[in-house]
Formats: C-alpha cells, sequence, structure tokens
C-alpha cells in the first residue's frame, strides 16, 4: 500500500509542483511501484476526464451566499472573507466576493 508521502507525490507530479530532485523520486517509485503505476495513470485518467467537461461561469450570486453561510472561527479573519482550515497543513483558504480575488494564506491553527 501506498503511503500518504507517495500518493502526495504522484499527485503532485502529475500537476507539475515537482522540484527536479522529487521528480527523480517520483521516476523512481513509479518504475519500482505496480501500485503507484496504476495510481499514477488512474489520476492522469480522471484529469483528462475532468478538463473535457465543459467550463460553466459560478452563477453571481454563489460568493454572497457561501459568505452569508460561512462563520469566522476568530477576529483574525479579514472582514471581506471567510475562512476555511485544514488544519493538518495549516492552510487557509479565504474566499473574497470578488471570484477573481480568492487567496490561500497560512497561520497556525
Amino acid at each position: 500500500m501506498l503511503d500518504r508521502r507517495h500518493r502526495e507525490l504522484i499527485s503532485a507530479g502529475i500537476d507539475g509542483e515537482l522540484t527536479p530532485r522529487e521528480q527523480a523520486e517520483l521516476d523512481e517509485l513509479l518504475a519500482a511501484s505496480d501500485e503507484a503505476r496504476a495510481l499514477h495513470t488512474e489520476l492522469l485518467a480522471v484529469g483528462g476526464l475532468l478538463d473535457s467537461l465543459p467550463r460553466v461561469a459560478p452563477p453571481p450570486e454563489l460568493a454572497e451566499r457561501v459568505l452569508s453561510r460561512a462563520a469566522p472561527r476568530s477576529g483574525n479573519w479579514p472582514a471581506s472573507g471567510a475562512g476555511c482550515c485544514t488544519p493538518k497543513s495549516q492552510a487557509v483558504t479565504m474566499i473574497s466576493s470578488r471570484s477573481e480575488d480568492i487567496r490561500c494564506w497560512r497561520r497556525d491553527l
């Protein structure tokens, strides 16, 4: 069974986010593991399917609906957005009322 690090390495490789050293590690993993190659192939296929879907613009009121339902956890959030956290990575995604103004911030949780 592939561990989390290997699954993340495969995903990052597909997204083109690897350093040369990480790419070499991925290449070695794919050469050595049938399971890694199978997952890599499956994720490439899923990405191809997603790319083939038609692009649809979100409804204009989507940002307002999301913001109206999201409640900040503390007073540290900017007034223009609401937060969604993933504690393990300590990533905080901010959603603004402007679709082009989506930011990822990091902070200790």
